[in-house]
């Protein structure tokens, strides 16, 4: 709902994060929570099952989360399991979780075959803010 902007400490990070957002798939953050997930693999597991440690750990995210390594994993993610892969994938009644206009089925519209949704893309994903002065 609000990604990612009341759990990040830095308003580079926001930005960066959301620029990403703009400029990609609707269903990007959900691949960005992914990442994250992934990147917290070791004390995900570490808790145990125990969800308020879990919670916890999500609800404080570190000041230095590599916030271009994030999308970077959640870019390369999406590009080896895109919507619709995800989709073949699931055990769900799909006909009935996913209607045919879904953004999960299309986006956008017409041909998903491209290898960027969006020209920009490539330059989104290598850009480095430019140091304070």
């Amino acid at each position: 709902l609000t990604w990612f902007a009341h759990d990040l400490h830095s308003l580079s990070q926001i930005e960066r994060l959301y620029d990403f957002f703009v400029a990609s798939h609707p269903l990007m953050s959900l691949y960005v929570s992914a990442a994250v997930l992934c990147y917290f693999r070791q004390p995900i597991l570490a808790a145990g099952g125990d969800y308020s440690v879990v919670h916890g750990l999500m609800q404080s995210l570190p000041s230095d989360l590599p916030i271009d390594r994030l999308i970077l994993d959640a870019y390369t993610t999406f590009q080896r399991a895109p919507p619709p892969s995800v989709i073949a994938a699931a055990s769900l009644d799909r006909e009935r979780a996913f209607t045919p206009d879904s953004t999960w089925r299309v986006f956008p519209p017409g041909p998903v075959d491209s290898p960027l949704p969006h020209p920009d893309m490539g330059r989104l994903i290598a850009w480095k803010r430019p140091p304070a002065k």
